[in-house]
């Protein structure tokens, strides 16, 4: 996508002549910004809920001793 992107930023012609392609090009910036945004929550939210079973795990072996 971030390949498609980078084509469309590199036609400068008219409007007129592109048919609206500025507005497609905005339209998928858009995308990938809210995609980019969606995955880093997404590893995010996976390594804390990792981190968060390790605490867990550690904590019931210190409850056995």
């Amino acid at each position: 996508m971030d390949d498609i992107y980078a084509l469309l930023t590199l036609v400068d012609f008219p409007d007129a002549i592109t048919l609206g392609l500025r507005r497609t090009t905005d339209t998928a910036r858009s995308i990938l910004e809210k995609t980019r945004g969606d995955l880093t929550m997404a590893v995010s939210q996976a390594q804390l809920q990792q981190r968060m079973l390790a605490l867990q795990q550690e904590l019931q072996n210190y409850n056995k001793l």
